[in-house]
């Protein structure tokens, strides 16, 4: 626990530079010995001889959230074990979805297959803390970018980190009674939990400790950090992480995932995508969502950055709410009946109970605050 605590002391310290740059790759070096088998498929990392780091770029942990997948939670990724993958460059970003108004010369485009993570270790790691960070981006833009290796070398390479992708924008945050009837709503945050579940699986192999996981964000990051931390009634802490840092959170309203203000959002994403029949219910054995789900990519990237483009200035269209079932994020923050008017319903648990008290996290220590680039905190 001291470990913990002096590991997330130092990040606090070093917090206001929390929004990191993007990765520069240095002199790469191959070696079979960083060739790691995670039993779905194998990948071959390379040695970073300028930080003096392993790292493996571009490794898999979910299934391809495309087709019937779209609009679902995370799934285990297939096995490919025919041949080992290169884990020496960045994965391709999710799509972006922009707030409003679109920005000049904005470009919306990504890969729906994009559920990637990246690990940085310092030689000969074992049993080192893990530092998870989670990119900002209002819940519609970014990637795992980021450039970890400074952090990492400033503090004498004592940590193993890992940066993580989420699906963005409508594909991470479009909600409707159709979605969470036919699908899954906040499936960003959701991809956030099935990454972490795979930092607990998986990281010992890459010379990190699983027991000794501190997760990080900036902007929409931190928001998901304290979101999650929350999460299950504030029990995380004791299972997928111990350490929490929020660099200048963003938490925006929440709404029940019903409610008119993500519901438009949904209908408005139908009819830019040519989904929206225009007709009562009934009249057809298909649904919005089916529609949604045969679009191609190209059809439903446009239209997730025209509906993000349309809203208030400074706003996003798509954005974490309130669930009944898992992956709603307000964890009793407030008193769960503010959130979808049902008293015996807590947002986030699968089988919350019946309590309205405010949730309390198990976190062993955390840290909250601003960047520079940012505004304080009210």
């Amino acid at each position: 626990m001291a470990h913990n605590l002096l590991t997330v002391a130092w990040l606090c310290l070093v917090s206001p530079a929390l929004s990191l740059p993007s990765a520069v790759l240095g002199p790469q070096t191959t070696d079979t010995a960083l060739t790691v088998d995670l039993g779905y498929e194998i990948y071959q990392g390379y040695h970073n001889s300028t930080v003096n780091q392993n790292v493996w770029q571009g490794i898999r942990y979910a299934a391809p959230p495309t087709g019937e997948d779209r609009f679902r939670a995370p799934k285990a990724p297939h096995s490919n074990r025919n041949a080992t993958v290169p884990a020496t460059s960045l994965p391709p970003r999710c799509p972006q979805g922009p707030q409003a108004p679109l920005p000049p010369r904005y470009n919306y485009t990504g890969s729906e297959d994009c559920l990637f993570l990246s690990v940085y270790a310092p030689a000969a790691a074992k049993d080192l803390p893990v530092f998870v960070w989670i990119h900002g981006g209002g819940y519609g833009g970014g990637q795992g970018n980021q450039d970890v290796g400074n952090i990492s070398m400033i503090n004498h390479n004592s940590f193993v980190s890992v940066v993580l992708q989420y699906r963005l924008g409508a594909f991470g945050f479009l909600s409707s009674d159709e979605v969470e009837r036919f699908g899954d709503v906040n499936n960003g945050i959701r991809d956030q939990f099935f990454a972490l579940q795979w930092v607990q699986s998986h990281i010992r192999q890459f010379g990190g400790d699983p027991r000794k996981v501190t997760i990080a964000g900036e902007s929409a990051g931190a928001g998901s950090v304290m979101l999650l931390s929350m999460a299950y009634g504030g029990t995380l802490g004791t299972s997928l992480f111990q350490n929490v840092i929020a660099a200048s959170p963003y938490l925006p309203m929440q709404y029940g995932y019903a409610d008119w203000q993500p519901s438009q959002g949904y209908y408005s994403f139908a009819a830019a995508a040519g989904c929206f029949p225009g007709r009562a219910y009934g009249n057809s054995s298909s649904t919005i969502i089916d529609c949604l789900r045969l679009a191609p990519s190209n059809v439903l990237q446009n239209a997730s950055a025209v509906v993000g483009a349309s809203g208030t200035w400074g706003t996003w269209a798509f954005l974490p709410v309130c669930a009944l079932r898992f992956g709603s994020l307000l964890v009793n923050v407030v008193h769960a009946d503010s959130c979808y008017r049902s008293p015996t319903r807590t947002s986030f648990d699968p089988d919350p109970p019946h309590s309205s008290q405010p949730a309390k996290s198990t976190v062993l220590a955390s840290c909250l605050g601003t960047t520079r680039s940012k505004a304080p905190l009210s």
